[in-house]
Formats: C-alpha cells, structure tokens, sequence
C-alpha cells in the first residue's frame, strides 16, 4: 500500500475512532483499517462492524430491548440438549457442556438441567431467567452488542456467559459449539475446506464478541479518547 493510500484510509477512519469510547479498542480498530490491502474487506473487519452497530444502533435499541434478544436464545440453548442415542457423543458432552453448565449454576444461582430428548424440555425456571436477565442488564449497551454478536454465533448464551468471565477461550467456545459436529466429521470425515472454515469463521467471531465486550465493559481499559487526538 502506497502512503498515500495509507493516509487516505487513516483520514476517512479515524473521524470515527474518535467517537469509541475505548482506547483499546480503538487501536484495535485502527489496525484492523490498517491491514486492509488493495481492497477494504469488512468481513475482515468485525470489531469495526461492531462498533459501527453499537454507534448506529439501526434497530434503535435499548438495553431491555437487546437483553430480550439474547433472551430468545436461553430455552434453546445448545448446552441444554444432549444427545441421548449417541453413547459416547453423549459422554462428551456430560464432560463438556456439563462442566458449564455446573459454572453457570454455581457461579450466577441458576439451577439449570439440560434434556437429552425431544420429549422432555431443558429445565430452564423462572429463576434462571431472572438472574441471567438481571446479568445482562447489568452490562452496558455497547458490551450487550458484543455479547448478542457472540450468542447468536455459537446459539448459546451460555458459551458467552463462560467466555466472557475468561472460564474458557474463544477457541474452546467454538468447540463447544460444534462439539456433534466435530464428533460426526470424525467418523464421517471433514468436508474438504468447508467444515475448516466453518470452524475458523467461529472462533473469529467469538474472539470479536469477546474482544468488544471486554474493551467496552472492562473500567481498567476504557478511556474517552478526544476528537483532537
């Protein structure tokens, strides 16, 4: 990339670094403007997407609004639904999910059980929707962007819950996810590039929401950066 170029692309971008109010964030932003070659790829560029979302906010929503989105993920979350045909997918997933499952009960005073059939529903009570909506509401309109970016990429609030409190990577949530998927693709065998991508597109994802979340809610790290900077 020519300076030239470089500088062009600081100029359209950095009006609206001024406007984040993190400078972490914001020099992360910045480099993610910076590495972009002969072409601006946004699929490239998720915390710049999430920023300008949580600036925009197309939907106009309010923090109730977007706590009830992530809501609507709760009954039907991943973690809650074993496989109960596929032995040892379902030994997996006592091993796995069950150990957040155990954290989120533990940890926010739910009292959750997971189904592993179609008949019997998930145990999800009126008390763990009201502490986990309580948690929600507890974060800023910017962090909940970055928390619904990350639960409607891996169907889970849970998997959030647990990778934004640091008790797993975004490479572990990721996982998580795709924990039968994996299981089938070792005994069926990886569609060739697809399932790969499929898996590193997740991680990225996770990684955005995590990153955003930690960057908009984190006091440690937030700064208002001024217009003149």
């Amino acid at each position: 990339m020519c300076v030239k170029e470089r500088w062009t692309r600081l100029f359209v971008c950095q009006p609206f670094i001024a406007c984040v109010n993190s400078e972490p964030l914001a020099l992360a932003i910045a480099q993610e403007w910076d590495a972009q070659q002969k072409f601006i790829h946004k699929s490239h560029m998720l915390l710049t997407g999430l920023a300008f979302t949580a600036m925009d906010n197309p939907f106009e929503d309010t923090k109730e609004t977007l706590t009830s989105k992530i809501m609507e993920f709760f009954e039907t979350d991943t973690l809650l639904y074993f496989d109960g045909e596929t032995q040892n997918l379902e030994k997996q997933q006592n091993e796995k999910w069950g150990t957040v499952i155990k954290w989120a009960n533990d940890n926010y005073g739910l009292d959750l059980r997971a189904t592993n059939n179609l008949i019997d529903p998930p145990q999800v009570t009126d008390k763990c929707h009201e502490n986990v909506k309580r948690w929600l509401l507890s974060n800023n309109i910017w962090a909940l962007n970055g928390i619904n970016y990350g639960t409607e990429a891996g169907k889970s609030i849970l998997i959030m819950m647990a990778l934004v409190a640091g008790r797993i990577t975004a490479t572990e949530a990721a996982e998580l996810s795709r924990l039968e998927q994996m299981y089938q693709a070792k005994i069926w065998g990886n569609v060739e590039w697809s399932h790969d991508i499929e898996h590193q597109t997740l991680c990225s994802r996770l990684s955005a929401s995590a990153l955003f979340y930690y960057f908009t809610s984190n006091s440690d790290v937030t700064k208002k950066i001024s217009a003149t900077a």
